[in-house]
């Protein structure tokens, strides 16, 4: 990852005072650290206070382990957060794939996913997709 996409990931959400961070739904480790790890990235470049949320449990005892020991707030989606949010990234998913809240018409800022890439992420402003990676945490982790 260069400093240049790290730059361009930064303009996706220049000018923006609320971001909403979504991961899959009923979120996994995967997706619970790539959320986190993105707050904190955002938090450490840019000064901007994000919010993370998902839809579904958090159910599995690891699960529930690594929000606790994380100690970063994750809330559960209201239809409130989405209509609040001035921009929306995704990580470990991305529109149309089902497994968000989004619509399949919904603006997104950001998508950080390991999954094979789905046409709809083209219209959002920033993306990295590489299946080959293996999981999110790995791409938010080169921008750290």
């Amino acid at each position: 990852m260069t400093q240049e996409r790290l730059e361009q990931l930064l303009r996706a959400v220049e000018g923006v005072s609320d971001i909403l961070i979504l991961p899959h739904n009923d979120p996994d480790p995967d997706a619970i650290a790539s959320a986190v790890a993105l707050r904190y990235l955002l938090f450490e470049k840019l000064g901007m206070q994000s919010r993370i949320a998902y839809r579904g449990i958090i159910g599995r005892a690891e699960n529930k382990a690594l929000v606790r020991y994380l100690d970063h707030p994750l809330q559960r989606l209201t239809g409130a957060d989405l209509q609040q949010a001035s921009a929306i990234a995704l990580v470990d998913t991305q529109p149309s794939s089902g497994n968000n809240p989004l619509s399949t018409a919904a603006s997104t800022a950001i998508v950080l996913d390991h999954h094979p890439w789905r046409e709809a992420t083209a219209n959002a402003i920033f993306a990295d997709v590489r299946p080959e990676a293996g999981s999110t945490s790995t791409i938010v982790n080169e921008y750290l």
